[in-house]
């Protein structure tokens, strides 16, 4: 079978990329990482480590790539795009990983007045077993241009935000 050519009408004229995706460049580049976590609430934490690379998807997008030992053993992968949509004015973006069978979606997010912190929204499945769907916050925090955090944090009954896990990360 020969390969068509296919007819497609030129795209929109498109903004030029704001001061809200050039943040995100901020976040390209190659990443060793480490964190504390515990492979469940009765077992001893352990020394985790890993790497990312975030790469630009034209001028509006970024996308990163990690592998990281796991709590309990073992390798996951992760993929995350985060960018900002004009229209609704907030960052917006995916996660998925190789040790959940869902896609988290960050349907909102924003950096604080400080320009250090992007906090990222999602909604998904109750990871502590009690079924239905929690609200979820990731806080990519900026400690120098080559070191930065993520917190990933759970909202509780009572609106409170708790952290399930902190991974600290250094530019190579």
């Amino acid at each position: 079978m020969e390969a068509q050519e296919i007819d497609l009408p030129p795209c929109p004229q498109q903004a030029q990329p704001g001061a809200e995706h050039h943040w995100l460049e901020k976040l390209v580049g190659t990443w060793s990482c480490s964190s504390c976590m515990a492979a469940s609430a009765d077992a001893a934490p352990e020394e985790l480590t890993g790497t990312e690379t975030v790469r630009r998807l034209g001028g509006y997008w970024i996308v990163s790539e990690a592998t990281s030992d796991m709590p309990g053993g073992g390798k996951g992968q992760m993929v995350t795009t985060i960018g900002y949509d004009v229209e609704k004015k907030t960052y917006v973006g995916t996660w998925v990983g190789s040790m959940v069978n869902w896609l988290c979606h960050y349907h909102e997010g924003e950096v604080d007045a400080s320009g250090t912190r992007l906090s990222l929204y999602a909604t998904g499945p109750n990871m502590s077993g009690g079924g239905g769907t929690c609200n979820y916050r990731d806080v990519i925090e900026f400690i120098s241009d080559d070191e930065r955090t993520l917190t990933g944090q759970v909202q509780d009954e009572h609106g409170n935000w708790q952290e399930m896990m902190k991974i600290h990360y250094r530019r190579r």
